[in-house]
């Protein structure tokens, strides 16, 4: 076993330089990733029509409380069943809306709510069901559709998971390829082969010429 394991280990530093064909797979699917536009904003601002009713201030005044009701949230997650597919629902909808929604005012006092991620269908039914939530609170009215724009970026935090895995399925696909090659390669790799092949004993061997070659330009360029 240490022989074959051995001689595993000489055919792959043989091959290294093949190694840089294992990143060219998540390569690739870092700069499809970093070419696409994959984080979405999706913005919906409000007039006031009148002074603002005190359930607008309590909930410019504490927007995580006023998205997170939970009545809210029962009634969106019935929304959502009803036009979303499955494969699109989040799992935890209250953490989906606090890390991708928010509610505040703009520069000129008006009402703005936000979302920003990577679902654009997702946000769509968000900020639609949110701002049906605000403007049944009286003196709110849309102001204009929502406004939507789209953002690209070289890195993001998610696109590791998948470029290790592609990762690994090229080191894999390399391992492979190098084991099948050997498996295959009819040539003797030992003396002990041969003899117990040919039923003669071994009566010498002939030094790797190769081996010996870079042994003596090692010495001489220690010299």
């Amino acid at each position: 076993m240490p022989f074959f394991l051995e001689h595993y280990l000489r055919a792959l530093a043989a091959r290294r330089r093949w190694l840089p064909i294992i990143l060219l797979l998540p390569l690739f699917y870092l700069a499809v990733a970093a070419a696409r536009q994959d984080l979405f904003v999706i913005e919906q601002d409000f007039t006031v029509d009148g002074a603002p009713v005190p359930a607008l201030h309590q909930a410019l005044q504490a927007p995580a409380d006023w998205l997170l009701d939970e009545t809210a949230l029962a009634a969106l997650e019935r929304k959502l069943h009803a036009v979303l597919p499955p494969h699109e629902r989040p799992a935890e909808l209250w953490r989906l809306i606090e890390t991708t929604l928010s509610l505040s005012l703009t520069e000129h006092g008006q009402p703005r709510l936000r979302y920003t991620g990577y679902n654009p269908a997702l946000g769509g039914v968000l900020i639609d069901f949110f701002s049906q939530r605000l403007t049944a609170q009286g003196a709110l009215e849309r102001d204009g559709p929502p406004r939507r724009s789209a953002q690209r970026a070289l890195w993001r935090d998610y696109r590791l998971m998948p470029a290790l895995t592609l990762s690994a399925l090229s080191l894999g696909a390399f391992l492979l390829v190098v084991t099948l090659r050997e498996l295959l390669d009819p040539s003797f790799k030992s003396e002990r082969q041969m003899a117990r092949y040919l039923g003669l004993p071994m009566l010498g061997t002939l030094p790797d010429t190769d081996q010996l070659a870079s042994r003596s330009t090692f010495v001489r360029d220690s010299d």
